[in-house]
């Protein structure tokens, strides 16, 4: 059966954006958790993300992807690289803007979200 893989909070570290305990006092993450981020998205990067069929993300810093089988359009959506509890965000507006897009001009009969 084939198989889109998208990472989750616990491969970077439990609760990934959303622990108040890993962010600085000016709202940033700590340099132990960006470290834990880097390492983590390298890994995926390299063992999963490489086989995800199309990447769309605007920015490079994410691993969104969208693609379409017959009638029916899936759009996996990154919700880990660019979450921020400080910020009150799980996608950057570029992603949400991009995914949008993704399978509106086409032929999609409905659409599936994942994370």
């Amino acid at each position: 059966m084939p198989a889109v893989m998208m990472w989750d909070d616990h491969d970077i570290n439990d609760g990934w954006g959303s622990d108040a305990q890993s962010f600085a006092s000016k709202g940033g993450f700590k340099p132990e958790y960006l470290n834990m981020f880097q390492a983590a998205k390298s890994a995926f990067s390299v063992m999963q993300a490489s086989r995800i069929p199309i990447r769309f993300s605007p920015m490079k810093s994410s691993f969104d992807t969208c693609f379409r089988i017959g009638n029916a359009g899936f759009i996996i959506a990154d919700l880990r690289s660019n979450r921020n509890l400080k910020q009150k965000q799980m996608w950057a507006p570029e992603q949400l803007e991009k995914s949008r897009a993704g399978l509106i001009p086409t032929a999609t009969h409905w659409k599936s979200y994942s994370s």
